[in-house]
């Protein structure tokens, strides 16, 4: 485990995102929300009627959702995610926008295909050899109705 302070890599741009992600999904699914905080895995816990009914960790992609037959998360997201689901028995969702497709998976197992993969770019020791797995992308379930007010 590399010892390195937490280091935010989302810009405002990316926030403005985040949250307009979560108000799509706060007013179609009913349900409040709360940011979990910057170190947290996940970013969201939702309340509906002030009870606890589950948790979102949002992420935005680049690349088209047809350019790759598998999404590639980290294996800290997943494996947190499906330690929230198991210890409070809510789902853990992985909500992710791709510019061509909106879609959400329920965190259930983390029994994919898994490898090493990582970035240099930011310059951050964590990022080098990270684990992740390799999920098929029509696992995930689309949402419709969705795009950015840019």
């Amino acid at each position: 485990m590399i010892d390195a302070p937490f280091i935010s890599y989302q810009t405002p741009h990316d926030l403005n995102r985040e949250h307009q992600i979560i108000e799509f999904l706060s007013t179609q699914w009913n349900f409040e929300y709360e940011k979990m905080g910057d170190y947290s895995i996940f970013d969201f816990r939702c309340r509906r009627y002030g009870e606890i009914v589950g948790f979102i960790e949002v992420k935005t992609k680049s690349k088209p959702y047809t350019d790759f037959d598998t999404y590639i998360c980290t294996k800290t997201d997943i494996d947190h995610g499906l330690k929230l689901s198991r210890e409070t028995k809510l789902p853990a969702l992985l909500v992710v926008k791709w510019p061509d497709y909106f879609g959400y998976l329920n965190i259930l197992h983390n029994q994919y295909k898994s490898r090493k993969s990582g970035q240099r770019n930011r310059n951050d020791p964590r990022d080098y050899e990270a684990i992740c797995y390799l999920i098929p992308r029509e696992q995930f379930k689309e949402i419709k109705g969705f795009s950015f007010n840019d």
